[in-house]
């Protein structure tokens, strides 16, 4: 294991450990990760500073610009829901997104804190993109998607 002084440090370490394949650009670490769900995979970006770091997971879905709102109305419902993070749409470029931060103070994370907080993200947003797929798809209503996210499938 390598020398972990910083926030940098522990999310080099976390991708080397995983043995995930990674680019850095300055504070940003971008990579991909393989599913074997509906959802095919996500696209990670970390962003650090001194002190705190952010998550941000895309699923490998497009949404289709008639599913838009129903995506948007879906974030309002799970944003309720959720204890961490925060989902948002990319109008733009018809994306979902998930992102979620931790601020660190003077401590550089732990591995395990580390791990936690990718593997929560990246779970989360497998949820969500397969409910996704099935509200784009008329399946099932915002609500309903929102709920099946969060492990509700009583509906």
């Amino acid at each position: 294991m390598n020398q972990i002084n910083s926030i940098s440090d522990a999310v080099r370490n976390y991708f080397q450990v995983n043995q995930w394949e990674f680019e850095q650009e300055g504070n940003i670490f971008h990579t991909g990760v393989g599913l074997d769900g509906r959802v095919k995979g996500v696209m990670i970006n970390a962003v650090v500073s001194e002190k705190a770091f952010s998550v941000i997971v895309v699923p490998d879905i497009d949404i289709p610009a008639d599913a838009l709102r129903k995506t948007e109305q879906y974030t309002s419902e799970i944003n309720t829901l959720l204890g961490l993070g925060c989902f948002f749409v990319d109008k733009e470029q018809h994306l979902l997104v998930f992102r979620m931060g931790m601020i660190c103070a003077d401590a550089v994370p732990t591995p395990e804190q580390v791990d936690a907080m990718f593997g929560y993200s990246i779970s989360t947003v497998e949820d969500a993109g397969e409910a996704v797929l099935d509200l784009v798809q008329g399946r099932i209503s915002a609500e309903e998607a929102a709920q099946r996210t969060m492990g509700d499938d009583s509906e």
